[in-house]
């Protein structure tokens, strides 16, 4: 679900659950995109999962760009860099926390009502990063289309 939005026509390989992690991780990957989500994105519910997943990166393809953008990342990415240090794979060029999804979200869903490519849409997004706090700003979108003053001041908390 995660990986729909994403905002460029690279070519994505989308693989959900622990049975299929190793179908997931394959030699000479280029970047892997660690999005796990459960009920509550805690440090306690994320980090086991977030350490599976890290700990076969380092045994799989240890050379790969990894993004982590599972909540809450500020301790995530943290968590994946002592794991890959232990396993002494820790490239800090190839390690990356991802805030980016919310704005890439927003990107997406707007390029698809201006029908647009989504590569020339740019929303910016305010307040924090759950969905409830998060805010984009219409009115300040850079975009190819044409919105009505009506849809770029939609409040989405009706």
């Amino acid at each position: 679900m995660e990986l729909s939005h994403v905002d460029t026509k690279c070519k994505i390989s989308s693989y959900s659950g622990r049975h299929m992690l190793c179908d997931a991780l394959k030699v000479g990957s280029n970047v892997v995109v660690i999005v796990a989500r459960n009920e509550s994105d805690t440090f306690e519910n994320s980090a086991p999962i977030v350490t599976e997943i890290a700990l076969q990166i380092c045994n799989v393809c240890p050379e790969t760009v990894t993004i982590v953008g599972t909540e809450p990342v500020e301790s995530m990415v943290p968590l994946v860099s002592e794991i890959q240090r232990l396993r002494a794979v820790y490239n800090p060029r190839k390690l990356l926390g991802c805030v980016e999804l919310n704005c890439v979200r927003a990107n997406t869903v707007l390029a698809d009502f201006l029908r647009v490519p989504p590569e020339g849409v740019r929303v910016p997004v305010v307040g924090g990063a759950t969905a409830s706090t998060m805010v984009p700003v219409l009115s300040s979108a850079v975009h190819p289309g044409t919105m009505t003053q009506e849809q770029a001041s939609f409040d989405n908390r009706t």
